[in-house]
This record gives structure tokens, sequence and C-alpha cells, in this order.
């Protein structure tokens, strides 16, 4: 029986080419690009969770409460995990520390790069982390003083391929030799914190135990591997004996608060909410989106078998009047059609499987993954896979098999039973499908909407044009940085010439606390600290609104500083100049005064709010800033890195743009822009397939009515906004439904911006106007041929 419903099955699609195309098109297409979007989901959702160890492991971070500031660091002490090991044995079973290395320059004879994504870590971390070896004893690795464990990638880079890398050394331009004693797989993409090489931490351990250990910095990742059957929540609470006994002696007369939080490294990823993590956090609302994403191009399809099923029922109602007078059951004609909808998702399945793979390469540029055909094929992705089959395959085709094989033998076999029914469930459908399209149609306008607000937003200070220069810190000097400066100034294509610690619009800055003048007395205040010269304001850009510059003096160093006007107005000060701040130095240092104020600007990213900035006087930082004059740039960049090798000539050249470094920060979200934008065609896409479908039954059903209505005089144009009316209704009220649930929705994702848009009519209308065209140019095949139809043909008697 089975391979009788496959061969009627077989002869049926083949029979309705087009019927069949469409269908498999549909479904194709939503389970490709489902199957991509399951991928991407299933690869956020599985960070940190190839850890064999996984489960047990936590992050210890620190949440800051001081009496007029909270904040959140995903770092703590150096000294904090081994300590916490210490103190509670019978929840911690072991702990790992991992500090990230300076930028320093590392080279093997003329071979040489700059890193920046090395780490110093503990001998155990192999024990703790699933890090594979490919080279060396996972035990040993990191045992003696000076050995570092490269990634494969880092030690084909300097050694390139060889038979063996253990035992060969690394110089860097400290002086240093390090001797490779393992190789390890490159990190998985998917790990929250990623690295190029680990460092035996040896020096570091006995910097930090020093003097008891260093409890007022916070630098270092501090993990805990936790004890079978441990409440994480309650070993938290435990914590706060931490302060008491390690902090409470250096914060507590600072009225700062210290506590812990314990975080699964599984959630880092979707789920943190600390500042200075080692890698960029992902989106837990993208990825909400993403998979309702994948839902709905499924759903539409769905959605689409149903309408062009009923939409051919007419076709096939005496095909199961003969059925039903030579003896078949209900039952068996379900079955019948059930088994040519599983067909259907069968072919579609497969093919969309292959065309996922064939477009994995596509989508990882567009999303900024590197993704594989394993991932692709993982079980979890298959049983998705499996699930999507079933729902397309059952469930879809189970609202037409259940109708079709209704109808009554006799009343089909007589003409008077040519309808399917389920008018309105068919137009709710579609309306269903419009709302969703429309929807993420808009989305799609309000993304791009806030980015080219963030893109365009004023940010305080200039960045075209600004060349930046950052000489490693470690092995240069002060005086040589001044030096490479005054080389600079004598470049006419520069002009100028400005030091500071950090780059504006990107970098971090150190809070550091300080003892600042109140208007109710002094306190002690944790504020950002940016290091700079005097040139650094006229360079960038950046106002001075009240007082005045560094005067480019060492008296500067220890009696001046500047602030920005977020520092004003936290402190509520009428007339800052003049007012005291002691930017550390121990309790005997002098205090500084505020010289000047300068206007707000954006220091870190524009995915950050605007903070309070204590500038102090750094004649000789280490990020150099030059504005360079547009023409002849080549030459220009060849004289710059003539005068760098002349200063610095153990040090690679390397240099960046200001404004190609702050642009870097919108590449996240406009991949995912782009993402969407991608998807909310496809499901138009798949929308007006599924409206060909109910054009395609309604023109069948009101054949005979078009027919009398010519006969009676109705023009082509009449007969054309007659059928077409009905569906731009359908539309209008899919736009009803979805803009008012698009508002309110967006706004709350606005929301988590700390500065973003306002929604825009204009977004909203554009989107409704658009899908109205498209729907246009979809009715407009079958109610033309309809209207231009020979009125006699379909008036004869059959």
């Amino acid at each position: 029986m089975l391979q009788n419903y496959f061969a009627i099955g077989i002869r049926n699609l083949l029979k309705d080419r087009s019927y069949t195309l469409l269908n498999v098109l549909g479904l194709t297409v939503s389970i490709t690009f489902s199957l991509l979007l399951m991928v991407y989901v299933h690869d956020e959702l599985s960070y940190d969770r190839f850890h064999d160890k996984a489960e047990r492991i936590y992050r210890i971070s620190s949440h800051v409460k001081e009496t007029e500031n909270e904040f959140n660091w995903a770092v703590a002490q150096m000294l904090a995990g081994e300590t916490i090991k210490r103190e509670y044995p019978a929840e911690v079973e072991a702990s790992l520390r991992l500090l990230p290395a300076d930028r320093v320059e590392y080279r093997n004879g003329q071979t040489r790069f700059l890193e920046e994504k090395f780490y110093f870590s503990g001998e155990n971390i192999f024990s703790f982390f699933t890090f594979p070896l490919l080279e060396g004893d996972p035990r040993t690795a990191l045992k003696e003083p000076n050995s570092i464990v490269l990634s494969q990638t880092t030690a084909e880079k300097y050694f390139g391929e060889i038979p063996s890398y253990l035992g060969k050394t690394l110089d860097n331009n400290r002086g240093e030799t390090w001797k490779i004693t393992g190789v390890m797989k490159d990190i998985p993409q998917n790990s929250h914190i990623r690295f190029d090489a680990l460092q035996a931490d040896h020096e570091i351990r006995q910097i930090a135990a020093a003097d008891g250990g260093n409890w007022g910095q916070f630098a270092a990742y501090n993990y805990v591997l936790l004890q079978p059957k441990v409440d994480p929540q309650a070993f938290e609470n435990k914590l706060k004996g931490m302060y008491d006994k390690y902090m409470a002696s250096i914060f507590q007369p600072l009225k700062i608060k210290i506590n812990y939080v314990v975080q699964p490294i599984t959630s880092i990823r979707l789920y943190s909410k600390m500042t200075s993590e080692p890698e960029a956090l992902g989106s837990l609302a993208y990825v909400r989106i993403i998979g309702l994403t994948a839902i709905f191009l499924v759903l539409l399809a769905c959605i689409n078998y149903i309408n062009l099923t009923t939409a051919r029922a007419t076709r096939r109602a005496r095909e199961v009047g003969v059925r039903k007078a030579l003896g078949s059951t209900r039952g068996m004609l379900a079955a019948q059609f059930l088994t040519e909808s599983a067909l259907l998702a069968l072919v579609s399945g497969v093919l969309g499987l292959a065309l996922a793979s064939a477009l994995l390469p596509i989508f990882n540029v567009m999303s900024g993954k590197l993704l594989t055909l394993a991932a692709l094929f993982h079980p979890s992705i298959m049983l998705g896979l499996a699930s999507i089959l079933v729902l397309a395959g059952l469930i879809a085709g189970s609202y037409p098999a259940l109708v079709l094989s209704s109808f009554e033998a006799v009343a089909v076999l007589k003409g008077d039973q040519t309808r399917s029914g389920g008018g309105w469930l068919r137009q709710g459908l579609v309306i269903a499908q419009f709302s969703a399209s429309l929807m993420m149609l808009i989305a799609t306008g309000v993304i791009y909407d806030q980015l080219q607000f963030l893109k365009n937003k004023e940010v305080g200070f200039e960045k075209n044009q600004i060349l930046v220069l950052r000489p490693d810190p470690g092995s240069t000097r002060r005086s040589e940085v001044s030096t490479f400066r005054s080389l600079l100034q004598q470049n006419s294509d520069l002009s100028n010439i400005a030091t500071a610690s950090v780059m504006p619009g990107i970098d971090a800055t150190n809070k550091n606390l300080m003892t600042v003048e109140s208007n109710e007395g002094m306190k002690e205040i944790g504020f950002d600290v940016v290091g700079a010269d005097e040139n650094f304001f006229p360079a960038l850009g950046i106002k001075i609104v009240k007082g005045k510059n560094f005067a480019g003096q060492l008296g500067d160093t220890l009696n001046a500083v500047i602030v920005n006007e977020a520092l004003v107005k936290k402190m509520s000060w009428a007339d800052p100049i003049g007012k005291k701040i002691k930017v550390g130095g121990g309790p005997n240092a002098p205090f500084a005064q505020v010289v000047g104020v300068v206007n707000d600007y954006h220091q870190k990213s524009l995915y950050n709010p605007i903070e309070p900035l204590v500038f102090v006087y750094r004649p000789a930082a280490f990020v150099v800033h030059a504005k360079v004059k547009p023409s002849n740039l080549a030459a220009t960049l060849k004289g710059v890195e003539a005068i760098w090798k002349s200063v610095f000539p153990a040090q690679e050249f390397k240099y960046t743009f200001l404004d190609d470094e702050f642009n870097q920060q919108f590449i996240a979200d406009q991949k995912r822009g782009t993402l969407f934008s991608v998807f909310s065609g496809l499901s138009i896409f798949l929308a007006c397939l599924g409206l060909l479908g109910l054009v395609a039954y309604t023109t069948e059903q009101r054949r005979r009515e078009i027919g009398i209505r010519k006969v009676l005089g109705a023009g082509q144009g009449q007969v054309v906004a007659l059928l077409a009316r009905h569906f731009i209704i359908l539309v209008l009220i899919a736009g009803v439904v979805a803009i008012p649930l698009a508002a309110w929705l967006l706004q709350r994702w606005l929301t988590e911006f700390p500065y973003h848009t306002a929604l825009q009519p204009f977004t909203f209308i554009s989107a409704l106007l658009i899908l109205l065209t498209l729907t246009m140019f979809t009715v407009s095949f079958h109610t033309i041929r309809a209207a231009l139809a020979n009125p006699v043909k379909s008036l004869k008697s059959e």
C-alpha cells in the first residue's frame, strides 16, 4: 500500500509541474536559510561548551559600588582566584588566572610580529580548560620560567611548517627569550577568550605575591573549577566574606564596597554585562530575532503549501470523487495527500541541505562567522532539519489532506462540490505571512536608521585624516617618544603632533580612585583617567569650553588637571576652575587643580555612554596622533616610516587611521543588519509565493463571475481592480497588525543603546509601500490573465 502511495504521489507531483515547482522552491529556500540561521544560533549558544568541565567552570568577576557609582568588571585582583581556592576548599577544586600581556614584538631572526593576544597563565590551564596540545606535555608545558605554548597558526607564522617546534625560541624587544614547550590547536572561535600564545606566569606570580598581594589592582581574569553539586549562587554569597578579610582595609575608608560575581563561562557570550571583556560579546536580542526568523521562514513555507494545495483543490476534486466511488476511504485519501507532502518535504530537504552547504562560505562572510560543514551536519542541526521536514510534510500537509479527503463523491461528480472551504483560514494565513514580512522589513529599516544615526552622530572630536602610531610601551623610553614627536613635527605634511595614553572613540580608560573636592567636602570617587600632552586637544578638535589648556610645562604633571563637562555635571560644580583633585600618589601626594574644562566627547565607543574624564599631563605618552594632509599620502607614510625606523629600529612599523579604527565598532551590527535585510527579502519572497496560491485559487473560483462581468460590459481594468482590491485590503490589514507590534518591539530594542534614533514614520510607510508594490506585481500576473481570458470559455457548458 505504501509503495502505491509513493508511486501515485510521484506521478501527481510530476503531472502538475508548476505547482510542484512553486512548493519545492518555497520549501527549499526556507529550509536552506533556516539551516544557516540554525547553525548561527547554535554557534552563539555553544560558546565555551567544548570544555570537558564547562558546567563547573566559573569566572570570578567584580562588582564595585562607590558612594555615587557602581560598575562591573570582568577582571579581579591578581591573587583572587588562588586565594578563593585556599579559603573555600570545600567549594573550589582548582583555580586559574589569565593575565593579558602587553603589546610586545616577538622575533625569530628577521621574522617579527607585534603580538596583542598573548596571555600569562598558570601551569594547570590544560587540566582546567580543554585546549588540546599538538606537541608538548600538558602537565609540564608551562612549569618552567620563560616557557611558552604557541597556537598552531602562531607557530607556523614564525617558523613555517616544520616537523617539531619544541625547543625553538622566540626573542622579544624587551630582551626576553621564551622557549617553546608546546603547540596547541588554535582556540575555537566559540570561546569567550582567545589567545595566540600562553606564557608561564612565574614572574607575574612573584610580583603579585611580593607584599601579600595588591588587593586594590584589578587586572586578571580569574576562574574557579567548582566541586560537583556546588550551588553557584550560595557560593557567591559566601564570597562576600572576602571583602572584610582582604579588601576592607583598602576600600572601606573610601566607602567602596567590592563583591565578587560568579559567572558560568557558558553564559558569558550572551549574558555578561561586564566591562573589560577579553573578546566582544554577542547579542542575546539578535540571537532571539534570528531564531524567530528561522521559525518564520519555515512557517511561511508551510502556509504557502496549504494555500497552493487548497487553490489546486478544484482540479483534484474529481480525482477524489472517482477514488471514493471506487472504494477509497477518507483515511486512505488523507494518507495519499500526506505522502505527497512528505515527498515534497523530503526533496526540498535534500536540496536545502545541499544549497546550505554551498552557501556556507558566503554566509560566513555576511555573518562574520567561521562556520564549517561539520557545524552544519552537527546532530542538533540535523535534528532541527528532521523537525522541519516533519512540520512541512505532516503538519502543513494535514489541512489539505483533511479538506480534500472530506469531499463527497456524489457531489463532486455532479459538479456541486468544487470549493475546498476554509476561505477565512487562507486569508488569515496570508495576513499572518504579510504581517511577519512587514515586521521584518520595518526592522531592517530601523536597524539601518540606527546604524546611520551612530555613524553620523557628532562624537565631539575630529577623526578624519588622523594618523595613529603606537610604539611598544614596554620597550620604549619616553625620551624616544619625545624625539619621535619632534622629528614628525619637521614633516610639512603633518600637523598637530600629539601624544596621549589612549585613542579617542575607541580605547577604554583606566578608572582610578581619587580624592575630589565636592560641594560637601572631599570625596573618594573613581573616575576614568586619560594622559595627554598640550597638543592633544587642538589636534583632535576637542574644545576648551572653560579655563585653559595645559601649559606644556613640567609643573603641569603635578599641579594641573583638565576635566570634561560630564564630570562637572556629576560633581554639580558651579565653577570648576580651581577645584582640587588628587590622582593617586598616596596620602601625602599634593592636590592638583582643575585648570580647564573640555567639551564632552566619546572616549569609548558609541555603545557606551559618555563618562566623566580626568586629563593629566603626560608629555610623552605612547599613542601618537598626527593630522595628515590628504594629498600625496603614500609619500607621507614613507617619510613617517623612515622616522619610525630611525627612532625605533627594533620595532615593526605599524600605523592606523583614527576613522578606520572608529568605524570598526559598527562592523558587527552592519553584518547583523545585512543578514536581517537578506532574510527580510526572503520572507517577502515566500509570502509572495503564498500569495500566488491565493490569487490562483481566487481567480479560479471567480472565473464564471469574471466572464459574466465581461459579457455585461466590464473592462479589463475594472476586472483587474476588482481582483486586486481584495489583496490590497489583506496587505493593509497586515499593516494594521504589524506596524504597532513592530513599533513596540523596536522601541524596546532601541532603548538598549545609550544613544539611539527615534522611530521614523517614513521607515514604516516605506516598508508598507514596498510590500504593496510587491503584492501588486505578484497579483498582476493572474489577474491580468483572468481579465484577458475569453468569457465564452468560462461560461460554456461543461
